[in-house]
């Protein structure tokens, strides 16, 4: 939110002539477009783009213009639209469906070559067995990776990228659940091939069946999910036994996939200090369900994997160093020669620590405040040990 102010007013972390406008996404890193403060002998106090953001206009271009094509693309080819895409993006999407589809095909088929050569070299049959099953399924899930880079290079609208997202999203269900269903049929066959039991061999086509309407289900509601649709309201309106289900399954799938999503990601060890939420302390324990604290009261909190993964983790252990941001605050009877005085004062002695990080603290006037003018202090203390940095 711009201040009112012709001046401007104090942000936290940004110049004291400049005003944070907003942020933009440039992959998965914030682009801030700033607005600096001059004096004009004509125009008195103006307000421009700072050159800081001038400089990052390439790059915001390159993720959110027309992109390569979109340069490229004859000028006739602007004049007609339909659905807001115009029509070099509709040849576009219509050319990439076909190369891309053509071009995953093959990566596909090479992909399933090289791993079944490496399966027959190894002594276990099950690597044999899931080769075997991406044959075909391959093909769709590459497919639907070159789709979202080509959807990328057309500059779609937000509205289309997010349909497009849903269709690639939906076309690698499809190969996932394609490749179940074939790693179903290649297990059964090798066991009816091994088994010596027969009357597993004639429980076999049920259990098939079973498993494949589990995985049809399972997809087709992780497509409903993808597509925007409560499935839990879904089930609910099955009657009382398919909210309980419903629910259940929600929370035993939401903690495995949040296990899975710890140990993928590794956002923390045991023995590093987290807060997790509301809760903080040392991790103790990673579980299949949960991981397990011990808070600094010696308590023990139990949180369910699936809600870390979907929180916000943050790792003391982790951190190079800490920072160092109080707020001196000063009698409106000071001067500006005592003022300076101060500034620099606290600038040498940060600057002598051997503790402080020496290429970037800074001492600077901030506001005025209520009862007292604010003088801000940041630095870094090049310590992990927050017993150190208290000391």
């Amino acid at each position: 939110k711009l201040s009112n102010d012709p001046l401007g007013a104090p942000e936290s972390g940004v110049p004291e002539n400049e005003q944070l406008l907003g942020v933009v996404k440039v992959g998965h890193q914030p682009v801030e477009l700033l607005l600096a403060h001059r004096f004009d002998a004509e125009l008195g106090q103006v307000w421009t783009v700072s050159q800081e953001t001038v400089a990052q206009i390439d790059r915001l271009y390159d993720a959110h213009g027309y992109g390569w094509l979109g340069d490229h693309a004859p000028v006739a080819l602007f004049a007609v639209s339909l659905a807001e895409l115009q029509l070099w993006q509709w040849l576009g999407i219509l050319v990439g469906l076909l190369v891309s589809w053509f071009v995953s095909r093959h990566l596909g088929r090479w992909t399933v070559r090289l791993l079944q050569h490496a399966a027959r070299r190894t002594v276990t049959q099950w690597d044999d067995a899931v080769a075997l099953a991406l044959d075909g399924p391959a093909g769709f899930l590459f497919w639907a990776g070159t789709l979202v880079l080509v959807a990328r290079w057309l500059g779609l609208t937000p509205a289309a990228w997010v349909v497009a997202r849903y269709l690639c999203k939906l076309l690698a269900l499809a190969g996932v659940g394609w490749f179940l269903v074939r790693l179903v049929d290649h297990g059964a066959r090798r066991v009816r091939e091994t088994a010596k039991d027969r009357s597993l061999v004639g429980f076999l086509p049920v259990a098939i069946r079973i498993v494949k309407v589990f995985v049809v289900v399972l997809l087709g509601l992780a497509a409903l999910d993808v597509i925007g649709v409560n499935v839990v309201a879904g089930l609910g309106a099955l009657g009382i036994g398919g909210v309980a289900l419903a629910f259940a399954a929600q929370k035993t799938l939401e903690n495995l996939f949040g296990t899975a999503a710890i140990a993928g990601d590794r956002p923390f060890e045991v023995g590093d200090f987290v807060a997790i939420g509301q809760d903080t302390g040392t991790v103790e324990e990673i579980g299949f369900r949960s991981t397990r604290l011990r808070t600094v009261a010696r308590t023990r909190v139990t949180v369910p994997n699936g809600v870390i993964a979907a929180g916000r983790i943050e790792n003391y252990s982790a951190r190079d160093r800490i920072l160092y941001n109080p707020v001196l605050t000063l009698v409106y009877s000071t001067t500006e020669a005592q003022l300076t005085a101060v500034i620099e004062g606290v600038k040498r002695l940060l600057g002598s620590h051997p503790k402080v990080h020496q290429e970037e603290y800074r001492v600077r006037f901030a506001a005025f405040g209520e009862n007292a003018l604010r003088v801000e202090v940041w630095c870094w203390v090049a310590t992990r040990d927050y017993l150190e940095y208290t000391a």
